[in-house]
This record gives C-alpha cells, structure tokens and sequence, in this order.
C-alpha cells in the first residue's frame, strides 16, 4: 500500500489479506499501469494462487527480513520460488526485504541472498545432473552398451533426446537473476527503498513490453466485444450463444467471437475456461467471480470467521471444519450470495483438485491421516495372482518438494474414480476401489537430518499404488495416469522424477512414467526382466525423405501465416495449455503459432502420419480446412515415399507356424518370411497366428485364403488406422475376398475397426484401427474356382479333399491343416443314410456284400452310407459299387508291438477310379473320439 499511497503506511492485523486482493496502481513517472495481485501469505491460500500464476506477471516475493531465519528458507522463500517456477518458464522476479527499519538487517540480507543463490544453484546443478544423466545414456546405446541401471530404459534414444531438450528448457527457463541476486530492501513504514523498487519493476516491464506475446493493440471490434461483456452484469456467466450474439452486434464473426474469447482470458479480462469438461460454454466476464468465492471457502480464520455465520447449523460448521465437506446448508448460510457462482464454478474447483464428492468436499479442508491409519487399511503385499505398480513422483531438487497444490489435486483425482468404492480419504492419503481396481495416493515423507545451524526439515514424495490381477495391472495403471495427467499437465514447469516400479521378481528397479504408455504390458514386463533391447533401424535402410519433411514444415508455416487470430483456438482444440500457446520471444501470431504446433507435434510423440490427419480434422472442425488443402496431397506425397523396410522375426517363440514382427515406429515394413506389408503410424506387434490352430465359427462356406496375423498396437493414443497388406494364396481379384477380423468386441468384420479394403492382385488391403486377429476369407466355391477345381465334376468331399493336397503342395501348411479339420467336421455333420447291402455266399461259404451307391431313388452322389448288416460307412462323391467280406483276425499282428485291433477286418474292392478319394469308416469297439488319435496318425484316420 506504501507504493500505492506514495506514503508510509503501516497495515493493521485485522486488515490482513484473505486470500488475495486486486488492486490498480499507476506508476506515473515511469509511465506504468499495474493490475496488482496481492496474495495471503498463509497455507491454506496457496491452493487457490495457480489460478492466477502467468507469464504475463512480474512477481514480488516479499520477505520479513527482521524475522528471516536461514533454516526456515524453504518455509518462507523456497516453496513460492518453486510454486511460480512450476507453473511460469522464465519468470520475472524480484525478492524484496521487508521491514528493514525494525533492525540492522545488513546480515539479513547477505543470508538471504546467499540462500536464494544456493538454493537456485541446487536446482541447476540438478537439472545439469539429470540432463549428462541423459548424455551418458545415449552415449552408452551408441556404443551398444547394455547397462540394467540404465536410468532411462524403456526410452528410444530419440525419447531421450527429447527429453534431454525439455530439461534443457526447463534450465534455461529458469528466473532470471536469481544468481548474483540482489535484494531489494524497504520499510512500508518510513518509505523507504520503494522508489528503487519502482524503478526496478518499470526496467523489467519496459524490457519485457515489447517480448511479450500480448503486446498488440486489440482491434476494435476484439475491443467493442469486451466492452459489451462487461456490461451484461445482470448474470455471473455468459453461454457461447450469448457471446456469438454480442459479437455479432459489434460485426463479428462466430470464429472471430471464439479468438477473442481465447485472448482476453489469457490476458485476464475474462474468465473462459473451454477445454475443462463442464466449463465449455461458460464465460465469465469479471475474473473477480472466483475471488469472491474463494475468500469464503479458504481462510486461515475459517473457525472464527463461520461462528458469525449465524444460519449455519452447528453440525455443518463442524462438518467442514473437521472434514471440508460443503452442505447444503453450508451454501445457504455462508455462500449465499455465492451460491450461484459455486454452482457454475464447480466443475473448474474439480479439475483443480480443490473438492470432490457429488456433496462437495473442499480438500484444503480435510484432515492428513493418523499414524497407521494407512498401513490398516493397505496391507503388505498385494496377494496371490495380483500385481502392484507403483508411481513415484519427487522433486529432483534434492533442497524442496513438489508445488504446493500437487498432492491434493492427486488426492482429489483418485477419491473421484469411485465413491461407493472410497476407504480412506485424507489430504495426504486416499484409498479407493474400483471394480478388482484397487487404488491409493499417498505423500511420504523422507525426514532429512538437518545441518548445523538448521531446523529439522521433512522433504516430502508422492505415490500412487495400484494392485489388481496381473493380467490386468497395465492397462489399469495406464489408465489411472490419464486420469491424473491434468494435474501434472497444470505444473508444466515442475522439476520431478517420476518413476515407476512393480512388485514381484525383477532385474530393473525403476523406469521412467514416459515408458509406460510407449509400450505394450508384454513390452513393460519384459523391461523389468532385463529382457528388453530397443528396436534399431536395420542397416542399409533409408528414413523418410528428409525433403518431403521439410515441405511438411513449410507448409505448416504457411498455414500458421494464414490462421492469424485463430492460432490460440486451433491450439487449444489440439489439447494445448494457454501456456504453451502464449511464448515470450516471438513477435508475431505466425511465430507463436508455429512454435505451438511444433510442441503440438513433439507432445504427439509420433510422426506425419498420425500428426497431419489430426490437424486436417481439427481445422475441418473448425470451418477453416480452406487453409490448408495442401495437407491432404502432402500427407499422400509423404506415405508414397516411405522408404521399405523388411524386419526379421523374432527368435521368441518356440511355437512351430507361428513367428513375431516387432515394428518399431511410423514406417512402411514388410515382414520377413510371411509376404506381409504393413503401413504404420505407430510401433506395433504382429504375430502369425495359425487358422488350424482354433475352432471355426464362421459358417462351412467360408474358407481362409492367406494367412492370419494379430496386430497389436504398442500405444494408447492412436487415432489413425494402420494400412495391411495380407497375401493372398492366388489371384483373387473377382472372386470377392473378405476381411475377418476377431478379437475386437468378441465379434467379426466391425465397420469401425476394418473400413476399408481393396484386393489386389495376390493381396487384400485394408485398413485396421484396433488390437485384433485380422485374416483374408473367401467363399469355398470361389476358392475352387480361383485354383481350376471343377467343383461341378466332383463332389463336394472329393473336391476339399484335392483342396487340402494342393494347398499342401503349395506351401501353404496351416491352411492344408484347416480344409483337412474342415473336412473332418464336415463329414461329422452329414447325414448318415442306412443302405441294406446285397449279400451273397461264394463257393468257399464266405459272405460277401455289396453296395451301389446312389441308391434307387438319389440323384446327388455326394453322400455317408452306412451297411445295415457290417456297420461300415463309405463317404463318397462319385457313383460306385464296392464289395466287401470280413476276413478273420489275424493269429499274428505283424505291425507296432503297443498296437492291436479294435474293430473287425475287411476285405474291399470297390470300381472308383485311382485317381479319385473317397473315405471308409470302419466299426470299432472302443469309445473314441479325434483326440484319442496319435498326431501323426491323424491323417490316415478319421473317428466317427
């Protein structure tokens, strides 16, 4: 206020911010306009401050010199360093003592300023550390070096490389002039030092007047629409509608409406939240909304300050004092002229980890847990057949912890996965259930031995645990880091090592949270195995022209030319945080949004097949596809000019018929030894699968006609389909082949996973957007006539009988295998028909029979006979006589010694040609069934 009032001023206790206060000051003889955020120095208020930490700001970090202890740094000074370096790369900041006229603060300040300079340098020398952490990694890989404590397993050298440039960032991001820092000392009470102060901050901001990405004059129609907002005071909130209609009055276009909107929030004139779900179409027109709020729901004399709340029962005061939970007479009695604003401000409050519940529970407000409270209810072990992950997030500043804020937006994020679900839910601890999901956040704390001279200090981690059955443990851990992705996504800035572990038997103890979704469970399994190696580009292989990569970049600059204004709102539909739209350096609209669809890419982790579809979507969205309809003939240009790559099977499988591809990254690859082609976006899996190899529930007219292949893709965020090529075993082009997709919601053929296909000569292409079994099928007539069978010669047997040997010969064994089970199953299905044989006696006294098949009456001579009088069965296709006489068992079995009959012996004759099949069944005694039969006998017998 000294600086304000341009005299001494000394404020009373009672006066003592809550909250946070704003308030205009003008410098004018620096020529300055300052909009001043004052913020409450107590805990409780530190949750709410990210709602206004920019880089638009200039930040004040006041210290009461007289009562600054050494040991207490990090209570006082170092968590807001950390809570404005977390959230802002590169802040302006000034460190001001206070009240120096109390004492001769001379030592006061050297101490300070030598912790501040060994504070910051620790955080430098930490990041430095990490990133030669980052060096020495890809040093060792270039040099093949396979280390098990490699820091960074489970990271491709180029994930390493990026983030070996973020951590770079994050160093040069660093505030300015906290090394060799000085001071700024004064007394509010005989005003002194503020006129050094002023003309600190006016040199900062004059610097930075013409560095910032807001440093343009509003046009007048962006400037009429703000005017118009700020006269509808009749309601706390405007829909899009209402805006679109302001807008229009003024001459603007919907679009436009939209840019505006996106800029005067980031400027802090209005409040528009669009890419939190529940806030979309909500705009606020004075930011002071949420103030008004927040001073009633965080107070550092809340007990005192509900006791004048006379309407408030005293089980409701109770209730939020001790547990944070808000009532509704909780909202009646002290949010009363809020209410509105807490109803139309909650879903922002949940994003933020501030409450939680369908009745809201302010997590500011809710106890930590007692001692053990956490170990009775999450017990040793995960169980028999259950695994536990585990994510570990600390500061890499070994001096501080995470952001204050952190912790209770994770807290909040797992007490709202489940309600019924909910064991404990404490601020620094919540155990949750959701379905065999069990689930739990907590914050450690590492209790660090203090130097000489110091105060006893805790440095405090978060976990989150995970236990559930083995075969599901990976996907759930993906999942719940989605969930929790906000909330780290809000400290974009925050120096942490994230790390992930598993219980049971490993050889590496940890791997970095950016692993996780960059590969399969059997990928993450075989990581802490030790039995993984990163895939490497075959030798001789080329990349991707780097000359169509550089037309990609040119023609995403001459989009960025085009967009204008609309770069903030193309940003923000891509999944952008305002932050990472709005970087200082960069003079013009073009450039920020350049820079911001480079990030956009690099956050992809993926390469123009995935990237350039996306953005075409997004700008059709957008009615603005007219800006870029080179992107589709680029996107083209790029696919047909990947280079192909052949990958070898693993040597993995033990399994005869059946090999594995491991396809590393976006890339064309033809996999060895299967005639596969594949066009990827992303890394996959492809494994042979073999058709003999399950049961066939497809119809008996359908047959395979190449290969079967499960794909699985090794990320979860892909949004493309991958283009196969599947072989085929002939020319098919007119003889209607389809695609049989399995696996994907237990059902064939989805127009949502195969949506397009085309048979080629001796292929079938199509396109597959999820984990599935994928195989080329066609109609068994169409396969007869596609291989020259006269199908109308013979009969159906005789004609899968001659399919199954030509397949065989044709290399094809797994196929051969399939006819020859189809055939068995065929044959199980038919009708038996009864034929009462002719019998007659010889000379010799020996009984003969005899059959002619058709019978009278039959026109078809597809047919399964069975002799009334012997039990024998024929199969055949053709018209035939076959005469038959039982011979008596042999005295000697001159076969197998572990052999003997089971069933009585014949003598057959019958006038089929050589050349032509057909199948007898022979009565036994004994109660088999197909699998009773030896493999290798299998082919030679067929058990009815």
């Amino acid at each position: 206020m000294t600086m304000i009032l341009g005299q001494a001023h000394m404020e009373e206790e009672s006066n003592r911010t809550i909250g946070l206060d704003i308030l205009s000051y003008i410098d004018e003889t620096h020529g300055v306009e300052y909009k001043i955020f004052d913020f409450g120095g107590h805990d409780v208020y530190h949750y709410t401050h990210r709602f206004f930490l920019t880089h638009l700001g200039l930040y004040l970090l006041c210290v009461d010199l007289p009562g600054y202890r050494s040991g207490e740094f990090q209570e006082h000074v170092g968590k807001w360093m950390t809570s404005i370096s977390s959230h802002v790369t590169k802040p302006s900041l000034i460190v001001v003592g206070t009240k120096t006229d109390e004492c001769d603060v001379t030592d006061k300040i050297a101490l300070l300023e030598r912790d501040v300079e060994s504070a910051e340098t620790a955080v430098r020398q930490a990041l430095q550390e990490e990133i030669s952490r980052c060096q020495k990694s890809l040093h060792n890989r270039e040099q093949r070096i396979h280390l098990e404590d490699d820091h960074f397993v489970g990271l491709s050298r180029k994930e390493i490389v990026d983030k070996k440039q973020s951590l770079q960032k994050l160093l040069d991001g660093r505030p300015e002039d906290l090394i060799d820092i000085e001071i700024v000392p004064v007394s509010s009470k005989r005003n002194e030092g503020i006129d050094l102060l002023r003309t600190k901050m006016a040199a900062i901001v004059q610097e930075r007047l013409y560095d910032s990405s807001t440093g343009r004059e509003l046009t007048q129609s962006w400037s009429d629409l703000e005017k118009k907002l700020k006269q509808e005071k009749s309601k706390a909130c405007l829909n899009l509608k209402e805006c679109k209609q302001l807008g229009e009055d003024v001459g603007m276009g919907s679009d436009d409406v939209l840019n505006a909107l996106e800029y005067l929030h980031v400027t802090g004139e209005i409040l528009f939240y669009r890419h939190i779900q529940g806030m979309e179409d909500k705009v606020f027109q004075y930011p002071s909304i949420i103030l008004k709020l927040f001073k009633q729901l965080f107070r550092h004399d809340m007990a005192e300050y509900l006791q004048k709340a006379e309407k408030l029962r005293a089980e409701d005061r109770h209730h939020f004092l001790e547990s944070g939970v808000v009532s509704d007479n909780f909202v009646d009695a002290v949010l009363s002229e809020e209410a509105e604003s807490f109803r139309l401000l909650l879903p922002l409050m949940k994003h933020f980890g501030l409450c939680f519940n369908t009745t809201v529970t302010m997590m500011a407000n809710v106890p930590n847990a007692k001692e053990d409270e956490v170990a009775d209810l999450w017990p040793e072990g995960p169980g028999e057949g259950r695994k536990e992950i585990k994510i570990t997030m600390k500061s890499l500043d070994v001096n501080s912890e995470h952001p204050i804020g952190l912790g209770e937006s994770l807290a909040c994020r797992i007490a709202l996965m489940s309600e019924e679900g909910r064991s404990l839910v404490k601020r620094d601890a919540v155990i949750n259930k959701v379905g065999n999901v069990d689930v739990m956040y907590c914050r450690v704390h590492d209790d660090k031995k203090p130097r000489k001279g110091e105060t006893a200090a805790t440095k405090s981690l978060d976990e989150i645990h995970l236990r559930t059955e083995s075969k599901q443990a990976w996907r759930g851990v993906k999942d719940l880091v989605n969930k929790i992705t906000p909330c780290l996504e809000e400290y974009r800035a925050r120096l942490s090592e994230d790390r992930v572990t598993i219980s049971g038997d490993k050889r590496v103890t940890s791997i970095p949270l950016e692993a996780l979704h960059m590969h399969t469970a059997e990928d993450l399994d075989k990581i802490f195995l030790g039995e993984w190696t990163e895939p490497t580009q075959q030798p001789g292989v080329r990349s991707p022209d780097n000359a169509i990569k550089i037309m990609i970049d040119n023609s995403l600059y001459a989009l960025c030319s085009k967009l204008g204004d609309n770069f903030r709102r193309l940003a923000t539909n891509l999944g952008l945080q305002r932050l990472d739209i709005e970087v200082r350096g960069l003079t013009s609209d073009t450039q920020r949004a350049f820079q911001a669809l480079q990030l956009w890419r690099k956050k992809s982790r993926h390469g123009p097949l995935h990237y350039l579809p996306y953005l075409m979507r997004a700008l059709k969205e957008m009615h603005l596809d007219h800006l870029a309809l080179d992107l589709p003939e680029l996107l083209k240009e790029y696919r047909q000019n990947l280079p192909l790559t052949t990958v070898n099977p693993e040597k993995t499988i033990d399994i005869e018929g059946v090999e594995k591809w491991s396809l590393p990254h976006e890339g064309r690859f033809y996999c060895q030894g299967s005639d596969l082609q594949v066009i990827t976006p992303y890394p996959l899996y492809v494994t042979s699968v073999l058709w003999s190899g399950e049961p066939w529930t497809h119809g008996s007219l359908l047959v395979p006609v190449g290969p079967q292949f499960h794909f699985q893709f090794r990320c979860d965020d892909a949004r493309e389909p991958v283009e196969i090529d599947l072989p085929l075993i002939a020319n098919m082009t007119d003889y209607g082949v389809n695609i049989l997709c399995m696996d994907y919601d237990k059902s064939a053929c989805q127009d949502e996973v195969l949506f397009e296909k085309k048979v080629k000569a001796k292929s079938v292409t199509a396109l597959l957007s999820k984990d599935a079994r994928v195989g080329p099928v066609a109609h068994v007539y169409a396969v007869f006539e596609c291989l020259h069978i006269d199908y109308r010669e013979h009969g159906f047997p005789e004609n899968m009988n001659y399919l199954e040997e030509l397949l065989n010969t044709m290399g094809y064994t797994d196929l051969s295998k399939f006819v020859y089970r189809k055939f068995q199953d065929y044959l199980t299905t038919m009708d038996k028909k009864e034929v009462q044989p002719d019998v007659s006696t010889d000379v010799a006294g020996v009984t003969k029979f005899r059959m002619t098949l058709p019978t009278k009456g039959e026109y078809f001579t597809n047919g399964k006979y069975l002799c009334k009088e012997t039990d024998i069965g024929i199969i055949t296709s053709y018209p035939m006589t076959m005469t038959y006489q039982k011979e008596p068992v042999p005295g000697q079995f001159d076969h197998w010694d572990d052999w003997v009959p089971v069933g009585p012996t014949f003598s057959i004759q019958c006038d089929v040609r050589g050349d032509r099949t057909v199948n007898i069944m022979l009565p036994h005694v004994l109660h088999l069934s197909k699998d009773d039969i030896m493999s290798e006998y299998c082919r030679d017998v067929f058990v009815m």
